[in-house]
């Protein structure tokens, strides 16, 4: 199936619930342009080392959310998430959002042979 603009822009973001020894959140996969934050960020540790402890903090503001989809964090609580959240819950949010976001080198080489995305413009009729 070919998807028209209105069908791809309405795909929804996947979610999963992430259980917890304290209880149960919700995590989502990143959007392009969070991935695209997250990214810059990673870019630009070599150049300045304290942004790496803002790395994982960020991807848990922007990924835990309730439900309905809707973030429980803005952007802006980053640092506070990182001086209140113990690591082994970061490390398991950010696992998560990584299994929902990241495309493995697994997954790459089990679409081989099925219909994978692919950059090249193809052409009909």
């Amino acid at each position: 199936m070919i998807l028209n603009r209105d069908a791809l822009l309405g795909l929804k973001l996947k979610r999963k619930k992430l259980t917890l020894p304290e209880g149960d959140i919700y995590v989502q996969e990143l959007t392009g342009e969070q991935r695209g934050e997250i990214e810059i960020l990673s870019f630009n540790i070599n150049d300045d080392k304290k942004l790496y402890k803002k790395i994982r903090p960020l991807v848990a503001v922007m990924a835990v959310v309730d439900e309905d989809g809707n973030r429980l964090f803005k952007d802006e609580d980053a640092d506070m998430v990182n001086k209140t959240l113990s690591a082994k819950i970061l490390d398991a949010i950010n696992e998560a959002v990584g299994e929902l976001s990241l495309t493995s080198e697994d997954e790459i080489k089990k679409s081989q042979g099925k219909s994978k995305p692919t950059l090249a413009a193809t052409t009909t009729g």
